[in-house]
């Protein structure tokens, strides 16, 4: 279970809305659901279960611990219309199971089966509450349907003495109106009856007992949890997701390792982000950073063929892969972290610089470790705390860092930059720190890498 949020949010529903905004998921799971195919990932924070049904580091983040946590999600004034919404489009998906849509693994919906209190036996009497409403509803079109069938067959048997002509206008009459029915309900909003049926499940979830329900539903789920929990040692994430893994990983922690390539995902989202959440905090942030090491030339051109075999062309950045341009990101990483740390005291900051070029990158919060490769749509490797994997990466991790060539970062001090750090102030750092520009960068090149470090695009939006 997840620690209680402020007054406002006792039950931290906004990680929900910040999940599904986060890069427009919600627009497409929608999309996902209306078109009856699921094929992206956002089951967690669009449908939320129950928790102890996932044991992963998502399921456990997005699951619903209580009873009053579900009535508070649909209550939301977002969360609860977009739960209508995707229930609706789930609802008028036609020939199709949700089995077929998710194209998931059936087990939650098994386990479902197994609670110990069922949907049903709360929907009893949905069918004929249904059926009357439907009646009251389109009355005008029951007495035509009505009347004009009597009097139709009535007529064809020459029982009224009415010219047979006139009974078939009236039995096709009497079609057009059942046709004009069947219309309407076709027509009708998806979303209104999804939102009809989250109204009947708050009603039957206030009629429901509650802490023994749930105190039965968790002993349900602890021998599931227990025997799976050796099977999870290591978790495999879809590229796509790795935003929300990140997002999940920076959460609460007070420090943050990475080995990698020249950092630019670090400077533009890892790095502020943490000093933003410490700073609310006021908690100290400890990171350590490897990147290659930008006065290698040799290496950074190895990087820079590497990165463009995989994705010739622009990035999300607008830039291609180029020896300075590689060269220039790793300058900037070293220049980004001297200027937060001289912003926040209680960032503590240690930077290596490896001659070797690595195809992956890690990075390990005090909650998760993360690999991913280079290539954005490639799967991902998670490991939580506590498990083997993460202890033994931790310490591979800084035997990597203790053989890299260590940036003395303690003596950026010495050299004050502003807030708009000027081209003398980091031709001046970088010399001091012993990784001084090529002379064949001029100030525009010196320009370009300030703006890399204060201002940086994520390589992968």
């Amino acid at each position: 279970m997840g620690d209680m949020g402020d007054r406002d949010d006792p039950y931290r529903l906004g990680r929900f809305a910040a999940a599904q905004d986060r890069g427009g998921t919600y627009q497409r799971a929608l999309a996902e659901l209306r078109a009856g195919r699921k094929v992206s990932h956002w089951m967690w924070f669009i449908f939320p279960q129950v928790a102890g049904l996932g044991l992963s580091a998502m399921a456990r983040e997005y699951a619903i611990s209580s009873l009053q946590e579900a009535r508070a999600y649909l209550a939301h004034p977002v969360l609860g219309p977009r739960l209508a919404e995707c229930a609706g489009a789930l609802l008028a998906t036609r020939g199709k199971s949700a089995e077929d849509i998710h194209r998931q693994g059936h087990m939650p919906y098994r386990l479902i089966r197994r609670l110990p209190f069922q949907p049903g036996e709360y929907l009893q009497d949905v069918a004929m509450s249904r059926w009357t409403a439907w009646v009251g509803k389109n009355a005008d079109g029951v007495v035509v349907i009505g009347l004009a069938v009597v009097s139709g067959l009535l007529g064809l048997a020459d029982i009224m003495g009415t010219y047979k002509v006139d009974a078939a206008i009236l039995t096709v009459l009497a079609l057009l109106a059942l046709t004009l029915l069947r219309d309407r309900v076709q027509v009708e909003s998806a979303e209104k009856r999804a939102g009809e049926f989250i109204a009947r499940a708050t009603r039957a979830l206030e009629t429901m007992p509650t802490d023994d329900r749930m105190a039965q539903w968790q002993e349900t789920v602890s021998g599931i949890r227990t025997a799976l929990a050796h099977s999870t040692l290591v978790q495999v994430v879809p590229g796509a997701e790795m935003g929300h893994v990140h997002a999940l990983a920076r959460r609460k922690t007070d420090r943050w390792t990475f080995k990698g390539g020249t950092g630019t995902y670090l400077r533009a989202v890892t790095l502020p982000e943490c000093l933003k959440s410490a700073r609310e905090e006021r908690r100290p942030l400890k990171v350590q950073f490897e990147v290659i090491d930008p006065t290698n030339a040799e290496l950074c051109g190895r990087y820079a063929a590497f990165r463009s075999s995989l994705a010739p062309g622009p990035d999300a950045t607008g830039e291609a892969w180029t020896l300075d341009r590689t060269r220039k990101e790793a300058f900037a990483t070293i220049l980004a972290a001297c200027w937060y740390r001289q912003r926040f005291t209680l960032l503590d900051v240690a930077g290596g610089l490896s001659a070797a070029m690595s195809t992956f990158r890690v990075d390990m919060s005090s909650s998760l470790l993360i690999i991913t490769q280079e290539e954005s749509a490639a799967p991902a490797l998670v490991v939580e705390a506590g498990k083997p994997h993460y202890s033994a990466y931790e310490r591979e991790l800084q035997s990597s860092f203790d053989q890299a060539r260590q940036v003395p970062l303690g003596l950026g001090r010495e050299v004050p930059l502003s807030d708009e750090p000027t081209v003398d102030e980091a031709r001046r750092l970088l010399a001091r720190l012993g990784v001084a520009l090529p002379s064949t960068f001029g100030d525009r090149d010196v320009s370009d890498i300030i703006g890399k470090a204060i201002r940086p695009r994520n390589p992968y939006r």
